[in-house]
């Protein structure tokens, strides 16, 4: 019998469809295929419908864009404008993720969806996310690993995380980070390179390498992204950044606290730094056929 391997793949930011997996699969096993590794039918952890349901419990946020920015502190944006149409799209699932935090209805019907995809083979199973996915499994690893002291998981690959968003406004929207060390109160965690220590040591029981955060520097999401077509009106576009208020990406203290722990932070180029370019920079199925991914993948199936 061959060697075999599971995926589960959790979807981000935007509408998403149950069996939006499907979608992720022809890539998935165009990479797999020189490994000689089965990875049979990509399993899909679809979590957009519970997020509605939050939404829906919070209105104020959820159907008016520029509520969210007042709170943040900005001006409100014409909503006949691109830049609000850029944000609603973008921006605003990850601000409400944040305001409301990684509530306990969201947390454990992640999770339960979680083991269900997983189907008792926890062990043989590599998870994918991208963009807010991309935190989203992080918490409920960590959460998991504060009640069980272990990661059950094969590996794990962010594509695009936000987990390196810094909010300058923590009391109003709380760092992924934040809501991470929230998940275990009972640990001891000052600052931010120290609960991505904490998170990738979690990983380290399972080999190196097993945590790989991907993150295109070109990608709104993930890094600090200098747009030359866009213009310079603070402070929404101060420095030809949107939203320079909130970093994206890790800095070297955080970037080091993962790699310290012999896990992966892997930056790739993909895409051009335009307004124009945004959505295409950001596109999961950028990030699946980059080299980068697949090296990473490949050497995952085989281990």
């Amino acid at each position: 019998m061959g060697l075999k391997k599971r995926v589960v793949v959790a979807h981000g930011i935007g509408v998403h469809a149950e069996g939006f997996e499907k979608l992720w699969e022809p890539e998935l096993k165009a990479a797999a295929q020189p490994t000689g590794v089965d990875i049979g039918e990509v399993q899909g952890l679809y979590w957009d419908d519970v997020q509605q349901q939050l939404a829906d419990h919070y209105p104020v946020v959820s159907q008016n864009l520029n509520a969210a920015l007042a709170e943040l502190g900005l001006p409100a944006v014409p909503t006949n404008s691109t830049a609000y149409q850029m944000l609603e799209d973008y921006v605003l699932d990850v601000v409400f993720y944040l305001m409301h935090e990684m509530g306990t209805v969201l947390l454990a019907n992640c999770a339960d969806r979680l083991e269900a995809a997983c189907d008792g083979e926890e062990g043989h199973t590599i998870l994918i996310g991208h963009s807010l996915g991309a935190a989203m499994l992080p918490h409920v690893a960590w959460w998991r690993h504060g009640t069980t002291h272990d990661i059950p998981y094969h590996s794990l690959i962010l594509l695009a995380s936000p987990l390196g968003m810094l909010s300058p406004l923590p009391a109003v929207v709380q760092d992924p980070l934040e809501i991470m060390r929230r998940l275990t109160p009972a640990i001891s965690i000052p600052d931010r390179p120290t609960m991505l220590r904490r998170f990738a040591s979690a990983w380290c029981g399972l080999g190196d390498g097993r945590l790989n955060f991907i993150s295109n520097q070109n990608d709104l999401v993930c890094a600090d992204v200098v747009y030359n077509d866009l213009p310079d009106q603070p402070p929404l576009f101060t420095g030809h950044q949107l939203l320079p208020q909130i970093r994206k990406g890790f800095d070297a203290a955080e970037r080091n606290a993962i790699t310290g722990q012999l896990q992966n932070v892997i930056p790739i180029q993909a895409g051009t730094p335009t307004v124009g370019g945004i959505l295409d920079n950001h596109d999961v199925h950028l990030y699946l056929r980059s080299p980068e991914f697949i090296q990473t993948f490949q050497r995952l199936l085989r281990e």
